[in-house]
């Protein structure tokens, strides 16, 4: 279930950002990180925490978290701002 819900929550933000998945996943370019933090955001959404991401992600908690708690600063950016409400609009809520 929870793998079912990152690959869809990873399809969603790399459709919205137009990043490739190696780059979301490797790039520290700014959009590949504000990326990065859309994804984190989308799967809390969905309940799993920040440890559950962090295996699902292949990096550390602190990464999660630290990405997590950096959306409010990131919303300030149009782009962000504009994909994340894509993103939540499309991704179903439970």
């Amino acid at each position: 279930m929870k793998h079912e819900l990152y690959e869809q929550a990873v399809a969603c933000v790399l459709k919205h950002t137009e990043i490739g998945e190696s780059a979301l996943m490797r790039s520290n370019r700014e959009d590949c990180v504000d990326a990065r933090c859309l994804l984190v955001c989308a799967l809390s959404r969905y309940g799993l925490t920040d440890t559950e991401v962090a295996e699902l992600m292949g990096v550390s908690r602190q990464c999660i978290s630290k990405l997590r708690g950096s959306l409010d600063v990131r919303l300030r950016k149009w782009s962000v701002r504009t994909n994340w409400q894509r993103i939540c609009n499309e991704l179903p809520t439970i």
